[in-house]
């Protein structure tokens, strides 16, 4: 594939301003320190921060799953509350039936009457 117009005129375009004409040593500059990989360097507060909230996160997790005392109380006493609603609605469904017979009984009783 030929080089491109736009290539050759870039690599002959002159330098604006005096970058051309001067060349700088800059003792303060650091070759390469603006490369997009380069690792960043964390202050001690930001690795605290970090690390955290990596804990914060294993926590969370741990007691999602219920591996943690806990965890495992809060798991316990929710199955008690369960277990205490589930026998409050049969001992409501008992009771209404129970009224459902003895209305049923008293009609009966007012019908054998008349």
């Amino acid at each position: 594939m030929p080089p491109s117009d736009s290539d050759e005129e870039d690599a002959d375009a002159p330098v604006k301003g005096t970058r051309g004409l001067i060349e700088t040593q800059n003792p303060n500059r650091v070759p390469g320190a603006s490369k997009p990989n380069a690792p960043i360097q964390l202050t001690r507060r930001q690795k605290e921060e970090i690390e955290a909230e990596k804990q914060a996160r294993r926590q969370e997790k741990l007691v999602k799953e219920g591996k943690t005392a806990e965890a495992k109380s809060d798991l316990e006493r929710l199955a008690d509350i369960r277990r205490k609603r589930e026998e409050a609605a049969k001992e409501r469904e008992l009771e209404r039936k129970k009224q459902e017979d003895a209305t049923k009984k008293g009609k009966e009783g007012t019908i054998k009457k008349l």
